[in-house]
């Protein structure tokens, strides 16, 4: 299967997934040189399609993932966004990150590990 053919199938597998659950949806696609991407929309089923701490979503992306392996696909790495649940971790953690470089920068190491060797 080429990387046309891969692309096409992983969105159609994911598609018919969601119908399993009575969400008939669309989904975009798009690819890399080596991944996949695909992406649904908000619904009603965000919570239970994500799962708790995406733990849905990756079972989605190793399923599809392993459907084009089985097939030989020219792709098979997948990575499924439902909601832009993953941009929005992306984002959260990147300032996260940007906290605590602000507050090493200010007094040379973060307050949660001041709190910890306080607490030894």
């Amino acid at each position: 299967m080429d990387k046309e053919a891969s692309i096409l199938f992983a969105k159609k597998y994911l598609e018919d997934v969601l119908s399993f659950f009575g969400l008939n949806t669309e989904v975009s696609a798009s690819a890399d040189d080596e991944v996949i991407e695909l992406k649904v929309a908000s619904t009603h089923l965000n919570g239970f399609l994500i799962g708790q701490r995406g733990e849905t979503l990756r079972s989605l992306q190793f399923l599809i993932a392993t459907t084009l392996k089985n097939r030989e696909a020219a792709l098979n790495r997948v990575n499924v966004d439902i909601a832009d649940y993953k941009q929005q971790r992306y984002d959260r953690l990147a300032e996260q990150v940007k906290e605590w470089a602000d507050e090493v920068m200010r007094t040379g190491e973060p307050k949660h590990l001041e709190a910890m060797n306080r607490s030894e």
